[in-house]
Formats: C-alpha cells, sequence, structure tokens
C-alpha cells in the first residue's frame, strides 16, 4: 500500500472514508452520533440560540463553542448546543 497523497489526501486516509463501493461519502451524510438529527451549520446555531451568524463565528474564533471540523468547516452536534446554550458546558 502507497502512503503517497493526491490533493492533500493520503491513500489511507481515502480508503478508510470510502464506502462499499469505494467511492467517497459525502460530509452532508454525517449523522451526530448522539441521535438521528444531522448536524448543524453555523445558520443553524444562529437560529437556534436567536443570534447572528456573525456572533457564533466570534465564538467559534474565541474557542466558546463546541463544534467538529467536517472537511474544514465548523459543525455542530445539536444535542451539544443545547446542553451548552441551557449550562454553558459542553458534555465530556
Amino acid at each position: 500500500m502507497t502512503t503517497g497523497r493526491l490533493g492533500g489526501v493520503s491513500d489511507m486516509e481515502r480508503q478508510s472514508c470510502a464506502g462499499s463501493e469505494g467511492t467517497m461519502q459525502k460530509p452532508a451524510a454525517v449523522i451526530s452520533a448522539a441521535s438521528d438529527e444531522p448536524l448543524w451549520k453555523v445558520a443553524d446555531v444562529a437560529a437556534y440560540m436567536k443570534f447572528s451568524r456573525s456572533w457564533v463565528y466570534k465564538q467559534l474564533g474565541l474557542g466558546r463553542i463546541p463544534h467538529v471540523d467536517v472537511l474544514g468547516y465548523p459543525r455542530f452536534i445539536p444535542a451539544v448546543i443545547r446542553q451548552w446554550a441551557a449550562t454553558g458546558a459542553a458534555p465530556m
């Protein structure tokens, strides 16, 4: 198995992301582990919190809001955001 890189993704990473047909899975198909709800985008968090998208981006920049990076884009697990909004702390 080669360890060459093409487009910033190694052969091993490409195979670990491949579905049963060997094609790359789409990020939109990512589902949170806590439920069957899809991950939220910045606009979804802003709407839930009743703040602007710029507020969400500021919280991201300050490291105050729990998130995961999906291909370089911030995504949010709805249950984690709900708990964070209610208590100010994300579950560990």
